[in-house]
C-alpha cells in the first residue's frame, strides 16, 4: 500500500518539482492567457455593443427625420410609423450603452468618461422618441390640415383643444433639452464629443420649436376671432420710397377674423386717409426726434421711425380718425417682405410666386435674396433668438411697450390669463448656428399650420384683385 504521494526526494510522479521556477512560470502564463482571452472578449462584446448603439442611433436619427417631414405635411399615419421605428432603434441604442461591459467601462475613472456620455446620450434620444416625436404624431393627426381647414377658414376650436398637448411636449422638450446640456464633456473620442455638441443643438431647436408651437396654438384662436371679431390695418408699404419700417405706405387694408375666417373689408391707396387728422403724443424723444415732419397726421411720413410700435400706433389713430372704428393690430408688408413670406416661410416655388405675384421668376428670384440679405443682416445683429449675444429679448420688449403704454398688463387683448407666459415666450437661443438663412427662417416658420392646401389660390384671388392692386402698384 503506497502511503505517500510524492516521492521521498520531493518530486511529484511526473518528475517536476513542486516549486520549481518552470512550474511557476506555466501557471502565471496559463493566468495570463486567461486574462488576455477574457480582455479579448470582453473589448470583442463592448465593440459590438458600440458598434450596435451606433448604428441603431443612426438608424433613429433617419426615421426621426422622415417622422418630421411626414408632420409637416400633415400625414399624420406616416409619422406614426417613423415615430414608432425611431423609438424602437432608440430603444435599442440604450439597451446597448446599458449592457454589462459598457456599464463596466463607464465605471472605469477618467477612461470610462466616453462610455459614460454615451449612455446619457441614448437616454435623451429614447426621450425625445417616446416624450417628444410620439405625442406630436398623435397632435398632428388632430389637427392635420383636413380637420384643421373647416370652409375658408380655420376651426379655432380643434386648434384651441391642441394646446393642452402641446404645452406637455413643450415642458417635455424643454426637460430633455436641459438634460442635454448637463451632458458633461467625454474628455476624449471627439465622435462622441461631436455627437454630443450636435445632440444638444438639436435638443434646442425641438425645444424652441415646440414652445413657440404650444405658444401658437394658445394666441392664435383668440387672434384669429375665437373669442369675438378681430380686426388688423394692413399697411402695405412700397420700397420706391425709403421708410423706417421698409417703405412708403403705399396703400392699406382692413383685415377682418370672424371664427377663423379671414374677410378683407377693405382696400385702398393712401389717397384715402385724407382727413385733417388729430396728432397723437408718443412721447418727448419721438417729438424731438420726428416731429418736425408731422408722422402722426401726415402718412407720407407715418412709418419714419424704423421702431414698428409707433408706426402701429399712428395707423391705428389715422384709420380710427378716418373710418371711426378701432382696429385690434396692425400688420406691416411690402413686396420684398412678400416674396420672403412667399419663398422662405411656406417655401413656394419661384414659378408659383412669380404668377402670385405677376413677375418673372427671375425677379422674384432677386426679391427673395434681397429679402434674405436685409433680413440676415438685421437678425444676426440684433435678434437674440438668433444669436444669444445680441440685445433684443422679447421679455425685455415686452416690458418696454408696458412702460410705454402699447401693452396694458390689466387689460391683454390676446392672452388674457397670464402675462408671465408672455414673457417667457422668447425661445433659448442656439448655441450653434448652423446655417443663418435657415435660422432665421425657422423663427418665423415655427408655427406647424402654415402650409394650407389652397394657399396658391388664396393668394392669387388676394393679389388679383384690382383694389390691391391699384393700392399697392404690384406689376
Amino acid at each position: 500500500m503506497q502511503i505517500f504521494s510524492r516521492s521521498p526526494f520531493g518530486r511529484n510522479p511526473d518528475g517536476d518539482d513542486v516549486g520549481s521556477p518552470h512550474l511557476r512560470f506555466r501557471r502565471i502564463a496559463l493566468t495570463a492567457g486567461l486574462l488576455l482571452l477574457l480582455a479579448i472578449a470582453f473589448g470583442c462584446w463592448l465593440a459590438y455593443e458600440a458598434v450596435h448603439a451606433k448604428t441603431n442611433l443612426e438608424e433613429t436619427r433617419t426615421s426621426a427625420q422622415q417622422a418630421k417631414e411626414a408632420l409637416l405635411k400633415g400625414n399624420s399615419e406616416d409619422a406614426a410609423r417613423w415615430s414608432n421605428e425611431a423609438r424602437a432603434h432608440a430603444q435599442t441604442a440604450q439597451d446597448s450603452t446599458h449592457s454589462l461591459p459598457w456599464n463596466v467601462a463607464s465605471a472605469v475613472p477618467w477612461l470610462g468618461g466616453p462610455f459614460k456620455t454615451g449612455q446619457q446620450l441614448s437616454d435623451v434620444v429614447l426621450g425625445l422618441t417616446i416624450d417628444v416625436l410620439q405625442p406630436s404624431a398623435q397632435v398632428t393627426a388632430a389637427i392635420s390640415p383636413d380637420r384643421l381647414l373647416k370652409g375658408d377658414g380655420v376651426d379655432v376650436q380643434v386648434l384651441r383643444d391642441s394646446a393642452p398637448e402641446l404645452y406637455q411636449i413643450s415642458a417635455a422638450a424643454a426637460q430633455l433639452d436641459a438634460d442635454a446640456r448637463a451632458i458633461p464633456d467625454p474628455k476624449y473620442l471627439s465622435a462622441i464629443r461631436a455627437a454630443r455638441t450636435e445632440l444638444q443643438s438639436q435638443t434646442s431647436d425641438i425645444a424652441g420649436l415646440f414652445k413657440n408651437a404650444a405658444l401658437a396654438a394658445r394666441l392664435a384662436p383668440a387672434m384669429i376671432g375665437a373669442d369675438g371679431t378681430r380686426t388688423y390695418f394692413m399697411g402695405f408699404q412700397t420700397n420706391a420710397e425709403a421708410r423706417g419700417t421698409g417703405g412708403l405706405l403705399g396703400g392699406f387694408g382692413i383685415l377682418r377674423f370672424d371664427n377663423g375666417s379671414p374677410i378683407v373689408d377693405t382696400l385702398g391707396p393712401n389717397t384715402e386717409l385724407d382727413k385733417s387728422f388729430t396728432p397723437i403724443d408718443l412721447g418727448p424723444e419721438y417729438n424731438a426726434q420726428y416731429g418736425f415732419q408731422n408722422p402722426t397726421t401726415d402718412f407720407r411720413n407715418s412709418n419714419v421711425s424704423s421702431h414698428f410700435p409707433y408706426t402701429a400706433q399712428i395707423w391705428k389713430s389715422l384709420w380710427a380718425q378716418q373710418s371711426g372704428a378701432n382696429v385690434d393690430g396692425v400688420i406691416a408688408i411690402d413686396p420684398v417682405a412678400l416674396s420672403y413670406i412667399l419663398g422662405a416661410i411656406f417655401e413656394v416655388t419661384d414659378v408659383v410666386a412669380a404668377e402670385v405675384l405677376e413677375i418673372s421668376p427671375e425677379n422674384f428670384r432677386q426679391r427673395l435674396a434681397r429679402a434674405r440679405r436685409d433680413l440676415r443682416n438685421f437678425m444676426s445683429d440684433k435678434c437674440g433668438l438668433v444669436n444669444p449675444a445680441n440685445p433684443c429679448r422679447c421679455a425685455k420688449k415686452t416690458r418696454g411697450f408696458i412702460q410705454a403704454g402699447y401693452v396694458d398688463p390689466n387689460n391683454l387683448l390676446f392672452v388674457r390669463e397670464r402675462l408671465c407666459e408672455v414673457r417667457d415666450a422668447a425661445p433659448k437661443a442656439y448655441e450653434t448656428i448652423k446655417i443663418l438663412d435657415d435660422k432665421c427662417a425657422d423663427v418665423y416658420r415655427r408655427h406647424p399650420f402654415y402650409k394650407p392646401p389652397d394657399l396658391g389660390q388664396m393668394l392669387r384671388q388676394l393679389v388679383e384683385s384690382p383694389d390691391l392692386k391699384r393700392a399697392t402698384n404690384l406689376r
